[in-house]
C-alpha cells in the first residue's frame, strides 16, 4: 500500500480516541469514515436524529398512556380500555387485514406446510397482547423508546465538536 492509502486506512480503523463504546456505532462510524472526510463530526450529527425521534416517540407514548389511564378513571369503568378495542375502534379494517396477513404470510407454520403445526403467531401471541390495557401497553412502549434512546450516544456540545477547526476551515 502507498503511504496515502495506509494513512487513510489507519486513520479510519484505528481512531486515536474512542468516541462511542458500542460496536454497532463504531462499525457505522468506520463505514461512514470511508465515505466522508470529516467523519467524527458527521457521525455525531447523524446520531442525533434517531435519538431525537426516539425521545419524541417516548413522550407521545407516555402521553397516550396517561390519556388512556385518565379516561378509564374518569369514566369509572369496571375494566380498562384494551389495546385491541382501541385498534378496532380506530380502524377495524386494518385489524382484520393485519390478522389475515400475519396468519397467511408471516407465520412460519402456515408458510411451510411440512411443519404441520398450528399457527402460533397471531392467536396465542398477538391476540393476547391485544388483551392488555392500552395504558399499560403505551407506557411499556414509551419506556422501551426511552431505553433505546439512552443507549445511543449523547451530543457533546458545539464547542467540543468543532474545537479543532481554524477560522479558515483548516485543521
Amino acid at each position: 500500500m502507498s503511504d496515502e492509502f495506509s494513512f487513510l486506512y489507519c486513520s479510519v480503523f484505528t481512531p486515536k480516541e474512542p468516541i462511542f463504546a458500542n460496536k454497532l456505532v463504531q462499525s457505522v462510524r468506520c463505514f461512514l469514515g470511508l465515505i466522508f472526510v470529516a467523519y467524527k463530526e458527521l457521525i455525531e450529527q447523524y446520531v442525533l436524529m434517531p435519538r431525537l425521534i426516539l425521545n419524541i416517540l417516548c413522550i407521545l407514548s407516555c402521553l397516550l398512556s396517561f390519556w388512556f389511564f385518565l379516561t378509564d378513571r374518569l369514566q369509572q369503568k369496571e375494566s380498562s380500555t384494551l389495546l385491541g378495542e382501541v385498534w378496532y375502534n380506530n380502524s377495524p379494517a386494518s385489524l382484520q387485514l393485519a390478522e389475515a396477513i400475519i396468519d397467511r404470510y408471516v407465520d412460519p407454520c402456515s408458510l411451510i406446510s411440512i411443519l404441520g403445526c398450528p399457527s402460533f403467531l397471531w392467536h396465542p401471541t398477538i391476540s393476547s397482547a391485544l388483551q392488555l390495557p392500552a395504558s399499560l401497553f403505551f407506557l411499556a412502549l414509551g419506556v422501551f423508546f426511552l431505553l433505546v434512546s439512552k443507549w445511543l450516544p449523547r451530543r457533546r456540545g458545539r464547542r467540543l465538536m468543532y474545537n479543532n477547526l481554524w477560522r479558515d476551515g483548516r485543521r
